[in-house]
């Protein structure tokens, strides 16, 4: 019988780009919404708190009137030294109390004793909050990225809850692309969701930088 010439081909595995067109938008994936802390008077706005200017983590954005704070702070501090001192007292009173061998817990100053180092504690705490609130009339961005919209103004009397503005974290990203099923077969995606997550690269033109992204989800077609 006559013999069949069947061509053969060397192929071996290796990684490659399964191009996608496809245009879609993009937003932002974070958004911080600021909010005030504190009740006050905004003394001073920063020139950069600003729809579309860039900040970074940590700038000041607004001051609010912190002397009500201030003297808080001093007053907290004032009641402190005050429980320390009859707290060393008490002490000082259950020491002699025990030296003269008093037989029973009120004579030891025991009772009087817990009492004096619970209010040292609720103290302690009272001052905490205290510099806590007087460290918030200083509004600070939590993260870098870009104002979306800045809705205060000097002069002007916020609450706790009060919306100050709204940053846009541009670290985060979302794109939504429409795919075909047969694009989406390609990027692993069958019934509508992938098994794994899924790397892609993201190009806006073809000499542009690629951008690697990660596909999160995928949504059904609406009409």
């Amino acid at each position: 019988p006559a013999r069949l010439a069947v061509p053969v081909v060397n192929v071996a595995p290796r990684a490659m780009a399964i191009p996608v067109l496809s245009r879609g938008h993009i937003s932002m994936a974070r958004e911080f919404h600021l909010n005030s802390q504190v009740q006050g008077r905004v003394l001073e706005v920063s020139d950069r708190f600003v729809s579309g200017a860039y900040i970074e983590a940590g700038e000041l954005l607004l001051q609010i009137d912190p002397q009500p704070y201030e003297l808080d702070v001093r007053q907290r501090q004032a009641d402190l030294d005050s429980r320390l001192l009859q707290q060393e007292e008490t002490r000082a009173k259950a020491a002699v109390a025990r030296r003269q061998a008093a037989n029973n817990d009120y004579a030891r100053f025991i009772p009087q004793l817990r009492m004096a180092d619970s209010q040292v504690q609720a103290a302690r705490e009272a001052l905490d909050y205290a510099r806590q609130q007087l460290a918030a009339t200083r509004v600070t961005a939590p993260v870098s990225g870009r104002i979306a919209s800045a809705s205060v103004q000097p002069g002007q009397q916020v609450s706790p809850a009060t919306p100050l503005g709204v940053i846009n974290d541009d670290r985060w990203q979302e794109v939504r692309l429409p795919v075909s099923e047969r694009e989406a077969q390609l990027l692993g995606i069958r019934n509508g969701a992938s098994e794994v997550p899924v790397q892609v690269f993201l190009f806006t033109h073809p000499e542009a930088n690629p951008v690697p992204a990660m596909m999160v989800r995928t949504e059904a077609q609406r009409g």
